[in-house]
């Protein structure tokens, strides 16, 4: 079976009480430019539990460091782009994949898309060896 380099609306994270929750939990990774945020699947949720095998994702690009929607825009594009190539060989990895997690660009600047690329898989590989 091939694999499906997919990122539906079913995977994003969208309930304001499960996001609540996301930020009050203290375990996060942090590679610059990205700091991922994660709630293990042991936790409980406010809403129902999602699939185990994909978690839940928000991507965001804070206002206060790209003032044009535009330049948000682009790097959401970017980084939604590079989690949903890389998002089937990382659960692979994964024993236990986390239920939620947000992908929060916290560079004061636009970065290429190799280097973004190269530091988001990083982050995603330091992110598995936490949750190990």
């Amino acid at each position: 079976m091939p694999t499906k380099f997919t990122f539906p609306k079913s995977e994003k994270l969208t309930h304001k009480k499960d996001i609540e929750a996301l930020f009050r939990g203290k375990e996060a990774v942090f590679v610059y430019p990205f700091k991922i945020p994660f709630q293990p699947n042991s936790t409980e949720l406010e809403t129902e539990p999602n699939d185990i095998k994909n978690p839940k994702t928000l991507i965001s690009v804070p206002k206060k460091n790209f003032k044009k929607a535009v330049d948000r825009n682009r790097i959401k594009r970017q980084i939604r782009e590079i989690y949903r190539l890389e998002k089937s060989n990382w659960l692979e990895s994964l024993p236990n994949p986390p239920a939620n997690l947000a992908i929060i660009f916290v560079g004061k600047q636009m970065e290429e898309f190799a280097f973004m690329e190269k530091r988001l898989k990083k982050a995603l590989r330091k992110l598995a060896e936490s949750l190990k």
